[in-house]
């Protein structure tokens, strides 16, 4: 008994008739095509750059989407998007970094559930007051005594952190 094969199974099972192609969500292509002897054969191109949001994205390009910077990337013959940083308005702001925009400081954060995903959170007290009540903004480094501090963000909130010792006279 002889069959005769007229579609092609895609990558999820799906069918696939003679001279369709479907998009994997890495960018890859499969194809499905007819011979002229009649034969069905199903191939598979490898993308050679990253698929985003429906796009194509070349090595190196950034693109943005709901306030996230992503960048395509390659490691052998595998090419992917990572999440960068946020962007707020005109402002980029990197991952685990911070912005001032209009007043209100900004970090981005890296999503807790998903690392490919970072989100524009807002830091509620971005000042340390030290021992004395004096405000230090964040990343300023003071001396009390003979002790030095710094101002560090830490996710969302700031803490004072002790850095060491001045060298005396």
């Amino acid at each position: 008994m002889a069959y005769d094969i007229i579609k092609c199974v895609g990558p999820a099972k799906e069918e696939m008739s003679p001279d369709s192609e479907i998009r994997d969500s890495k960018g890859g292509k499969w194809t499905c095509t007819r011979a002229d002897d009649g034969t069905v054969h199903k191939s598979y191109v490898q993308p050679t750059f990253c698929y985003f949001d429906g796009k194509e994205v070349a090595v190196g390009k950034t693109v943005e989407l709901n306030g996230v910077v992503s960048k395509c990337y390659r490691s052998g013959s595998q090419y992917s998007m990572r999440a960068s940083a946020c962007k707020k308005g005109d402002t980029v702001i990197a991952k685990k970094r911070f912005a001032k925009i209009d007043g209100v400081t900004y970090t981005c954060l890296q999503d807790s559930k998903d690392k490919n995903q970072l989100n524009l959170e807002q830091v509620e007290v971005d000042v340390c007051t030290d021992a004395e009540g004096a405000e230090h903004e964040i990343n300023e480094k003071w001396v009390v005594g003979d002790l030095r501090y710094n101002c560090q963000l830490s996710g969302t909130t700031v803490k004072t952190v002790f850095i060491g010792c001045s060298r005396s006279g």
